[in-house]
């Protein structure tokens, strides 16, 4: 009977159940809460790439997961009431914190604390751990390969600095993905940031700046046998990624070439006709070039029958990576580009070496002083007046030197004072007795004035032009581009290379790699057109319990080396400080021959022809250089004033001067006689 009531019972209320629905009682209440997130500092943190997981509490099931909508400046969860729960948050599937709660309304609202975000800012190097790589591209990857940034270095090897979430968790971090090339791909990991962390982190790549051992290229027809001297004469040649010819070579008889010396990255290899104004055949291959690329094989794709030898118009279509096609009788020829109007440069570097004086590591200055002598090659030295005068082995070290044009001599202040704390007057008398000091021991006024600390104002650019000084060298710290190359009353190249730096803790100066010099020099003309070397005597000496010794540091020394005959190998000319303008022409004066020429064709003895293509010798070489030209009429008669040839032969008689006949020569090029 018992069983009965029951079984009564419990059908009864499912009936109820079902015809009147649950009682409130057996419901699950559910209530909205709302998130906020800000970072331990107060600041409202984004929302981008945030992940809130929610779990309940003392389980790792997943319950939800959250993610932004752009609808709301928070997350919003509906969760049951009266119930715990975990919830994780992620920035790009970095952990961030977590927070628990127990729902007790209808509606809760909490404030998520995100740690700060940690900045870091990369700087890439070549192996030697000194010299910037410029277009590397960096990746930043979380611990799951995902990409998060990237970005390009600039010409110092520098990044921005990225700001991204700490890495808490310790299987959390991140992976730095560095490129030159396709294949050229160096990683460093992990990377750990703590939050607020700013971080500035050097990576120095496995990858040397140039390829010092040689890449063979093994040229190949179709059918995979070599390109002969039976096949005709050919060259390779090697373009970088913005089309530069940064290299060629010819193809032996065994079908090869070879390319030395060439920085790492992508190239697009060319090879075709040595004559330029045919290709019988062509080939076009995109490699990279690492440290582990020896052997390359390239395999022309066209061979163009002897009757569709293309012109020399061709050449630059053909080179893009078109192919033609040997069944046309006719080949298209390319769009000729108008050239780039380039900025001045007179592509050159000039070294100041600073703080010679009597004594203070005497032999150390006269070593320096004898690499460039030894290298024919001239610097700017630095004199401090009051400190010269007694110390006959330097003295006639540079005398000796001033003899053979290897020493230009500059004015380095009379007691390496700064010029900024005198009047006017007083710096007019610093110049003044500095220059008669150096007039005195060796002869010479200078024309240079390096300013001691590199500090100047308008009172030292107005007594330098007093005291005869026509260029000075200080920093750009202290001066604002441009730096005119031409025609300017006061020449000012600032120093933008160092042979030396000082150690971190500021109390000595060291020196330098000779690639990180180049790698300095190169920006500098790249920006300026010019660059100016400063150099101490203390980063050539050996330093010794805190001293500097009258020694020479032979490594140093050998560095020194090293960069004065990778200038000459890439035709980067050294030239004294008064040199660098333009406008200068100090090696490059009119050559007597002109003279005889001149006066021979003011005599009558040759035609005016004759002395024109020697004239046009002379501009076109640099040895006369002309600004400020006005073409007036291209198709001008040929006919010279007389007022010309009167000056022809007044020059050559040395009654007047050469930049007074040089305005004879303008005259000839703005009215068309002479092309250039």
């Amino acid at each position: 009977m018992m069983d009965n009531f029951l079984t009564k019972f419990v059908l009864s209320g499912l009936i109820s159940a079902i015809l009147f629905g649950l009682s409130p009682t057996y419901a699950e209440e559910f209530g909205q809460l709302n998130i906020d997130i800000r970072y331990t500092n107060g600041d409202r943190a984004s929302a981008h790439n945030v992940i809130m997981k929610i779990y309940p509490e003392g389980t790792d099931d997943l319950y939800t997961q959250l993610k932004p909508n752009s609808a709301y400046p928070y997350f919003v969860a509906m969760l049951p009431v009266d119930k715990e729960f975990r919830i994780d948050a992620y920035v790009n599937e970095m952990y961030s914190g977590s927070y628990n709660v127990d729902i007790k309304n209808n509606l809760d609202e909490i404030d998520f604390t995100f740690p700060v975000s940690s900045g870091v800012k990369f700087q890439v190097l070549y192996d030697d751990k000194f010299t910037p790589i410029e277009g590397a591209k960096i990746q930043i990857k979380n611990h799951e390969g995902k990409i998060l940034l990237n970005d390009f270095t600039d010409k110092y090897g520098k990044s921005i600095r990225f700001w991204i979430a700490p890495t808490i968790l310790e299987e959390n971090f991140y992976e730095v993905e560095i490129s030159i090339g396709e294949n050229i791909v160096h990683k460093y990991s992990p990377l750990i940031l703590n939050p607020g962390e700013r971080k500035d982190l050097k990576i120095t790549t496995p990858w040397p700046e140039i390829i010092e051992s040689p890449v063979t290229i093994h040229a190949y027809k179709k059918d995979m046998t070599p390109l002969t001297f039976a096949d005709g004469k050919f060259l390779a040649k090697l373009y970088d990624k913005e089309n530069n010819q940064v290299a060629k070579s010819n193809i032996n008889i065994h079908g090869e070439a070879y390319f030395s010396l060439i920085p790492l990255g992508d190239y697009r290899i060319v090879i075709q006709d040595s004559k330029e104004d045919v290709i019988s055949f062509f080939a076009n291959q995109s490699v990279t070039l690492s440290n582990n690329s020896q052997e390359i094989e390239v395999i022309g794709y066209q061979l163009i029958p002897p009757k569709l030898l293309a012109t020399k118009e061709n050449i630059g279509f053909v080179q893009q990576g078109v192919t033609l096609d040997t069944d046309e009788e006719k080949i298209i020829p390319s769009t000729t580009k108008k050239p780039e109007i380039k900025k001045l440069s007179c592509t050159c570097v000039a070294f100041r070496f600073d703080d010679v004086q009597d004594y203070w590591l005497n032999a150390v200055q006269i070593e320096v002083l004898e690499v460039f002598e030894n290298r024919h090659s001239p610097i700017t030295i630095g004199v401090i007046g009051e400190r010269i005068g007694n110390d006959q082995k330097i003295i006639s070290y540079i005398n000796a030197s001033i003899s053979d044009d290897s020493i230009e001599i500059a004015n380095h202040g009379w007691d390496h004072e700064d010029f900024t704390l005198y009047n006017k007057t007083h710096q007019s008398l610093l110049i003044q007795k500095t220059n008669e000091k150096i007039q005195d021991l060796f002869g010479v006024k200078p024309t240079v004035f390096i300013p001691p600390f590199n500090s100047f104002n308008e009172n030292t650019t107005a007594v330098m032009l007093d005291n005869g000084i026509t260029h000075f060298s200080s920093e750009f710290d202290f001066s604002t581009p441009p730096y005119p190359l031409v025609d300017a009353e006061l020449y000012n190249f600032p120093q933008g290379a160092f042979t030396g730096e000082l150690t971190q803790n500021k109390n000595f100066i060291v020196g330098i790699s000779h690639k990180l010099t180049l790698s300095q020099i190169k920006q500098s003309i790249e920006e300026f057109g010019f660059a100016v070397v400063t150099m101490h005597p203390q980063e050539f000496s050996e330093i010794k319990k805190g001293q500097y010794l009258n020694q020479v540091n032979e490594k140093q020394i050998r560095e020194l080396e090293l960069l004065l005959d990778r200038l000459r190998f890439e035709e980067i000319k050294i030239v004294p400080i008064s040199e660098i303008n333009l406008d200068s022409n100090p090696n490059n004066s009119i050559p007597k021959w002109i003279k005889n020429t001149a006066k021979w064709w003011a005599d009558g003895t040759i035609s005016q022809e004759e002395f024109v293509i020697a004239l046009q010798f002379l501009v076109k070489e640099n040895v006369i250089f002309l600004q400020d030209l006005t073409v007036v009429n291209e198709n001008a008669s040929q006919d010279i004033p007389l007022w010309i040839k009167n000056n022809a032969e007044w020059w050559a008689e040395g009654k007047i001067s050469d930049s007074e006949f040089t305005l004879g020569i303008k005259y000839f090029v703005e009215n068309g006689i002479i092309s250039v």
